[in-house]
């Protein structure tokens, strides 16, 4: 019955990746015709899977533990350890679904983030652009080391990559290389920017 219940948490965490995954691929960043400004949020997908996981499981696995209550004094801590993780987890995900944002301008890049200090990097300071595998975002550096980051869960991050192709040179880019398919977009040609 445990392995059960893990296969079906493992198999519920592999489907909302994809889901969340399918929901930014799909969706756009906001464009200002009018400032040439792009602005990168997440989408009402992310918060709405946030919200569930904050709310949702917490109260699902409480209505298990009513329905069927455990036997043991470890069943019960399961139970509550179970519900405050999908709680951190959940708090976290909304948190940054409505805190996260990234704006790209005509001068650069200006990140807020609810996790760092906001950040802007004029795009004459950029020196990388790169890709985490391990956290599934993609990393502008400037050249003191400050750095603005957009994840693949956020819609239209492709275009986060389009603007750095239009005005960062490719061996700035090199390292951002290995995310581009993560996001659906073909790898730019060797040739000029």
């Amino acid at each position: 019955m445990t392995w059960l219940f893990v296969g079906f948490v493992g198999l519920g965490a592999v489907g909302a990746f994809w889901l969340l995954l399918a929901a930014a691929r799909a969706g756009e960043p906001e464009i200002d015709r009018t400032t040439s400004t792009t602005t990168f949020r997440h989408g009402r997908t992310f918060l709405a899977f946030g919200l569930l996981v904050l709310l949702g499981l917490p109260a699902v696995i409480a209505g298990l533990a009513l329905a069927a209550p455990p036997k043991t004094q470890f069943g019960y801590a399961f139970f509550a350890i179970l519900a405050g993780v999908c709680f951190a987890v959940g708090a976290a995900l909304t948190w940054d679904a409505i805190r996260y944002r990234l704006r790209i301008t005509a001068n650069g890049l200006e990140c807020r983030s609810p996790w760092r200090r906001r950040c802007a990097i004029p795009w004459s300071d950029v020196a990388s652009v790169t890709y985490s595998r391990a956290n599934m975002w993609f990393v502008a550096a400037a050249k003191d080391d400050r750095k603005v980051r957009i994840s693949i869960l956020v819609p239209g991050a492709n275009r986060f990559l389009e603007s750095c192709e239009a005005r960062l040179p490719a061996n700035a880019r090199s390292g951002a290389l290995a995310g581009y398919g993560w996001v659906k977009r073909a790898v730019p040609a060797r040739s000029g920017r």
